[in-house]
C-alpha cells in the first residue's frame, strides 16, 4: 500500500516523500534549471504545508548522491533516470497550479487553469500541449453508449483533479520502479534453486486529524497482517 495521499498533504511536523528533498538539495543547478526547479521546498506547495522539510540525522544531499549510485546497480539508463527526474519535477510543478471560477457557453459552473510558470513547467516537463493540460485538470468525459461527453469541472473539482493526476503520477511510477527492481534481482537460471528475499514495508497504525478511506484501508490491512 503506497501512502498517495502523503504525495499532496502531509500532517504537521511530517515531510513529504524524502526523494523530493534529495532531488531540491543534491541534484544539482543545471539538472534544476532543466526541470524548473529551485533548491528551496518551501517553493512547492507539495513541500511547504508541514511547516518541515529537513530530519535530524538525515542529509538529503547525500541521500541523493546514494541513490545515483543505486540506480547505477539496477540498471537503469540515462532515457529512464531523466524519465523519472521529469516526473518528480511535474507532481512538484502540479501542486503550485491555480485555477478560478468560470462558466461554460451554456451557464454551467466551470473552472480555468491560471496561465503561471508552474503550469509552462509541467507542460515542459511532461510534454503536453496547454490545451490538453487544462483539458485533464478542468473537464471530465462520461461515456455514453458510443459517444462521449466533456463535462466541466467546477473550481472545487478542478483541485481535486489537479491532486488526483499527482498522486497517479507517483503511484505508477512507484509501482514500474519495484518492477525494475524485481527484474534486476530475478533468478535468471530457472534451473537453480531458487532463493528469494521477501521485505514487507507497512505503516504503522496511525489516526490523524483528517483521515482519508486510504488511511482506513492502511489501518486495516495493519490489523489483518
Amino acid at each position: 500500500l503506497l501512502e498517495k495521499s502523503r504525495v499532496v498533504h502531509q500532517s504537521q511536523g511530517e515531510r513529504n516523500f524524502h526523494v523530493f528533498y534529495q532531488l531540491l538539495r543534491g541534484a544539482g543547478d543545471a539538472m534544476l534549471r532543466e526541470l524548473k526547479l529551485t533548491c528551496k521546498p518551501g517553493d512547492f506547495v507539495f513541500l511547504n504545508q508541514s511547516g518541515v522539510d529537513t530530519v535530524s540525522g538525515v542529509d538529503d544531499a547525500k541521500e541523493w548522491a546514494e541513490l545515483m549510485d543505486g540506480f547505477h546497480v539496477i540498471g537503469f539508463d540515462d532515457g529512464e533516470r531523466t524519465a523519472i527526474f521529469r516526473l518528480l519535477a511535474a507532481v512538484l510543478h502540479l501542486g503550485n497550479l491555480t485555477f478560478e471560477e468560470a462558466h461554460n457557453d451554456a451557464g454551467m459552473p466551470a473552472s480555468k487553469l491560471k496561465p503561471s510558470a508552474a503550469a509552462a513547467a509541467v507542460r515542459e516537463v511532461l510534454g503536453c500541449t496547454e490545451d490538453q493540460l487544462a483539458s485533464v485538470l478542468t473537464s471530465r468525459l462520461i461515456n455514453t453508449g458510443r459517444d462521449s461527453v466533456s463535462k466541466p469541472l467546477n473550481l472545487s473539482d478542478a483541485m481535486h483533479a489537479r491532486h488526483a493526476l499527482a498522486k497517479a503520477i507517483y503511484a505508477r511510477l512507484f509501482t514500474w520502479l519495484v518492477s525494475r527492481i524485481n527484474e534486476f534481482i530475478e533468478v535468471k537460471n530457472k534451473k537453480t534453486k531458487r532463493r528469494t528475499i521477501g521485505v514487507l514495508d507497512i505503516y504503522g497504525f496511525e489516526i490523524f486529524e483528517e483521515n482519508s478511506f486510504e488511511q482506513f484501508v492502511i489501518n486495516y490491512c495493519n490489523e489483518k497482517l
